[in-house]
């Protein structure tokens, strides 16, 4: 009863402005889109285990044993004596040293400017 009312009323409105006519229906659900996320790792000598949801993940503590899950875009290590594991990767960049990263899945672009790393797929 209630979206005849709004019906007519619209049509009303538009017989004096002459605007086009429209469908009166209701919204449709909304899901939100999965936003990257971007996460700095800065502690020390924790265990983590983190979803990167097609972020960039960044480590600049030392001595970290961190999970990545899902697909990263980037994971950057600049802290020391980190170990790295990742589910896929797209990039990854070692600048710290005595770190080791390993991830599954293709092959990313990788950089190592570090010292006494290892980065390689499990």
């Amino acid at each position: 009863m209630r979206n005849a009312r709004l019906v007519s009323l619209f049509a009303m409105l538009c017989a004096f402005t002459a605007c086009a006519p429209a469908v009166v229906t209701r919204p449709a659900a909304v899901r939100p889109a999965s936003v990257p996320r971007n996460v700095l790792v800065s502690e020390n000598n924790a265990r983590l285990s983190i979803s990167c949801d097609g972020g960039d993940m960044t480590i600049s503590g030392n001595r970290n044993f961190v999970t990545f899950t899902s697909v990263c875009d980037d994971i950057i290590v600049t802290g020391n004596s980190n170990t790295v594991t990742a589910d896929s990767v797209r990039r990854v960049t070692v600048r710290g040293n005595n770190n080791r990263v390993t991830w599954g899945g293709n092959d990313p672009v990788v950089s190592n400017s570090g010292n006494n790393n290892t980065v390689r797929r499990r």
